[in-house]
This record gives C-alpha cells, sequence and structure tokens, in this order.
C-alpha cells in the first residue's frame, strides 16, 4: 500500500514538472528594421543630337569664289585709279595722339600750336560718300609728310637750371597703313614727331611750338 501511494505521489510530481512552463529566455536585440532598398536614380536625358556641320565647299565652288572676289578687287581697284593723284576725295586723315587739326581751306596741312609729346598718332579712314566705294580690296596706303615745328629745349639741372633755347626744325617721313575689309578701311600708325638724329642733353627738357604737318604725297597700292 506504501508503495502504490509512493508511485502515486511521484507521479503526481512528474505530472506537474511536465506542466510547468518552461524558463523565459533573455530577450535578443532584433536591431532596426531594415531599410527598404533605395530606387535607382531615372536614366539621364538623351543628349540633344549635334547641329550638322554645313557641307564643305567643293574644290569648283571655291575657284567660283576666288574668281569673284578676284574680278570684284579689280573692278574696285579701277573706281579708285582717278583718285590716286588726290586720294583726300577717299581717305580722311587725322591726328589723335599730339593734337594736331587741318588748317582750314588748305587739303593735307594739319597746325598745332604747341605739344609736349614726341610722337604723332595718323590715322586714316575711307570717307562716308567716298566715290569710290571700297569694300572688297586690300591696300597699303603710304603716308610722305614733312614736319616743321620749334622746339624749346630749358635746362632742369645744375646752373643752367631755368635757361632755355630754342631751335627750328624739319624732318620728312613716310609711313604706311594698312587698309582691308577686316579694319573696316580704319587704321593708325604713330611715328615719331621729332627728328631721331637729334639728342637731347641730359637735364634738358624739350617742348614743341608752331607745328606744321604738311601730306606731300599719299598712294594707295593694292596688297597682294
Amino acid at each position: 500500500m506504501k508503495l502504490i501511494r509512493r508511485a502515486s505521489a511521484c507521479l503526481f510530481v512528474a505530472v506537474l514538472a511536465g506542466c510547468a512552463a518552461p524558463p523565459a529566455s533573455p530577450p535578443t536585440d532584433a536591431g532596426p528594421a531594415p531599410k527598404a532598398d533605395a530606387a535607382p536614380p531615372p536614366p539621364p536625358p538623351p543628349a540633344a543630337p549635334e547641329p550638322a556641320a554645313p557641307p564643305a565647299a567643293s574644290a569648283e565652288e571655291l575657284k567660283r569664289q576666288q574668281a569673284a572676289q578676284k574680278r570684284d578687287a579689280g573692278e574696285e581697284a579701277q573706281r579708285l585709279a582717278p583718285y590716286q593723284k588726290n586720294l583726300f576725295q577717299v581717305f580722311r586723315l587725322s591726328e589723335t595722339l599730339a593734337g594736331f587739326k587741318p588748317k582750314p581751306k588748305v587739303v593735307g596741312v594739319y597746325e598745332l600750336a604747341a605739344t609736349r609729346t614726341n610722337k604723332v598718332r595718323l590715322g586714316l579712314t575711307q570717307l562716308p560718300n567716298s566715290p569710290a566705294k571700297l569694300s572688297t580690296g586690300a591696300y597699303v596706303v603710304t603716308l610722305e609728310f614733312d614736319i616743321e615745328y620749334t622746339e624749346k629745349q630749358e635746362c632742369t639741372s645744375g646752373d643752367c637750371a631755368g635757361k632755355s633755347q630754342d631751335f627750328e626744325r624739319a624732318v620728312s617721313k613716310s609711313v604706311q597703313i594698312a587698309l582691308n575689309p577686316k579694319n573696316s578701311y580704319t587704321a593708325t600708325a604713330t611715328v615719331p614727331l621729332t627728328d631721331p638724329k637729334i639728342t637731347v642733353p641730359r637735364g634738358v627738357r624739350s617742348s614743341y611750338s608752331n607745328l606744321v604737318l604738311t601730306v606731300r604725297r599719299m598712294t594707295a597700292v593694292a596688297a597682294n
């Protein structure tokens, strides 16, 4: 009987042990929820097609263009020829550095009362109402001119400070100016006003007065 009770007690304990809840396991850190994959960037827009290059001129077309330009330049040179003796009917000459002004009622003569600069800048441009109407050819215009002036040399150092002496000067010069469609038949050239053979001593300052610039000759030759 005792054996049966002991067996029943053991069986009851075993049943309770089997029905007991299993021990809780410690929580595990699952970490942040996985992010959804980023959407791929949109494809780049299709490149704009490059403009088609203009068709190259054929050799025959180039020859025709060159022949037409040569013909136009020849006709233009013929229009210019009658004015070679007086190109002031075609071009306007000006001086833009020292300050020379045209002498009234005299063609090709320019005057200046006084200046300290020893350079002149001659500007040549086609007149708006030029009878030759240059637009195609290229030309080299040669100007031959004389400059007469009074040079005053003033001593600025030593025992002679304040003393001065005047010299009458005359110098002949020439300059070439290129005129063509690229510069719209307008160009300048800068040349020394004084005679390069004359040197000024140290400690001497020069000024110039009573200046007269006279154009002796102006010619225009077609450039090669």
